[in-house]
């Protein structure tokens, strides 16, 4: 009996051993189960943090897209967009236009202004980590531009020319117009799109229109628009000001100024200090001439290496041509402004080319005064908007569309209207999360 007892008390703990078993079995599957939810948890949580911020990074671009197409565009001056303060997901969204190169800010309408980068990038919030999850993408539309390019010339008075012909370097036919008075041809000459004359049209010996001739008042034309010079307006695109002591432009008891190698004793041909300065900018540079009664370029080749533009009260050049000394392609803007009443009798901001006149390649020149405009001999690219036009002898002007800073010459599409995307097609998209450039 004893021996017995004593066998079957050797067995004793064996169940306890495999209970201690199959609760271990069990911890371990409890604890495989909770990780693979937990990690199944961090995985959906950062997809879905992925998720929202790729949504957000996207409606960045639509949200930009969609205020740069609108009429007026209240795009910032710097092309930054943000989502409301507060809001997850939320999205931060730069504008760059490329001219010569890409630059934060947004579209003018200017013509070589012809394609739109638009960098957003979407946040998500932090996810459970205490992570903030983040996405970029990028998106380049090609645009036409929201402003009209205008006519090659625009006279709201009379025009009378002689030998004057008009081509258009974009390789489509540009307008010539003349808003309230007439349009007399003299001698040959060809203008290469539509003439619309709120008034006459004379076209004798030759002179010829390739397009068609509107005249009479059969047009609805617009009114003359004043141009209020606004500092701002040019800064925001870049330009820098630019002084000089007026001694070294003013001959004493005269009020004209005049440009190259003149010396007020005529003893010899040293190119004033103000040309040499001239000749060395490099930034885009507001030249302000408006203390000289008239500015006279004189015959002189000036070489630029930067965009100008030349405030001024009245101009008068003499076989005068400019040339880009850098190869690179630059603006010229002469414009006389602020001067509300039109007419020959009224003002005397006038452009008159004595001699002959002509552009490189590389330079295309906008010339705004409320006066007359006079040529002789003159090859000019750009854009002419004048008061009145006259052609003495053979002429052209090269169409390259222009636009004054923060003034509308021609118009736009109703202001307030809906967003116009058929100037704006998009070009590329892409991810940039991983910081790609």
């Amino acid at each position: 009996m004893f021996r017995r007892l004593s066998r079957h008390s050797g067995e004793r703990g064996s169940a306890l051993i495999a209970v201690v078993g199959v609760m271990a079995v069990l911890l371990v599957i409890t604890l495989t189960v909770t990780s693979s939810s937990l990690q199944a948890l961090t995985v959906t949580t950062s997809i879905r943090a992925g998720v929202q911020a790729q949504a957000a990074a996207e409606a960045g671009i639509d949200a930009a897209l969609a205020e740069l197409q609108r009429t007026p565009s209240s795009c910032p001056t710097d092309g930054l967009f943000q989502s409301p303060d507060g809001t997850l997901p939320a999205y931060t969204s730069t504008v760059w236009t490329h001219a010569t190169g890409w630059v934060q800010k947004c579209p003018t309408g200017a013509a070589d202004e012809t394609e739109v980068q638009i960098v957003s990038t979407g946040h998500a919030g932090a996810d459970s980590a205490g992570l903030k999850t983040t996405r970029v993408v990028e998106s380049i539309f090609t645009i036409s531009g929201t402003v009209s390019p205008g006519p090659v010339v625009y006279s709201y008075g009379s025009a009378v020319v002689n030998q004057f012909s008009t081509k258009d370097s974009l390789g489509s036919p540009v307008d010539v117009v003349v808003a309230t008075g007439d349009y007399t041809c003299t001698s040959s000459g060809t203008i290469a799109g539509n003439l619309i004359v709120n008034g006459a049209v004379s076209l004798y010996n030759s002179c010829s229109v390739a397009g068609d001739v509107y005249a009479n008042g059969t047009v609805d034309i617009a009114s003359w628009v004043t141009f209020a010079y606004d500092w701002s307006d040019f800064e925001k695109e870049g330009f820098v000001p630019f002084s000089t002591d007026s001694n070294e432009l003013v001959a004493p008891g005269s009020k004209k100024c005049q440009l190259g190698s003149w010396v007020q004793d005529n003893s010899g041909d040293s190119l004033h200090q103000f040309y040499e300065d001239l000749r060395n900018l490099t930034k885009p540079t507001i030249v302000d001439v408006r203390q000289c009664d008239t500015f006279d370029f004189g015959s002189i080749e000036m070489n630029v290496k930067s965009d100008i533009a030349f405030l001024f009260h009245e101009v008068v050049v003499n076989d005068f041509s400019v040339v880009a000394s850098d190869g690179n392609d630059h603006k010229i803007w002469f414009i006389a402004p602020g001067v509300e009443a039109l007419g020959a009798n009224k003002c005397s901001s006038n452009f008159t080319v004595n001699g002959s006149v002509q552009f490189d390649t590389e330079i295309s020149a906008m010339l705004y005064t409320p006066c007359a405009v006079v040529f002789n001999r003159t090859q000019w690219r750009g854009q002419i908007y004048s008061e009145s036009f006259v052609v003495n002898n053979t002429s052209n002007v090269d169409f390259v569309p222009m636009s004054i800073p923060g003034t509308d010459l021609y118009g736009a599409m109703p202001a307030g209207s809906d967003p116009d995307d058929s100037r704006w097609t998009l070009l590329s998209s892409r991810d940039r999360t991983n910081g790609d450039k």
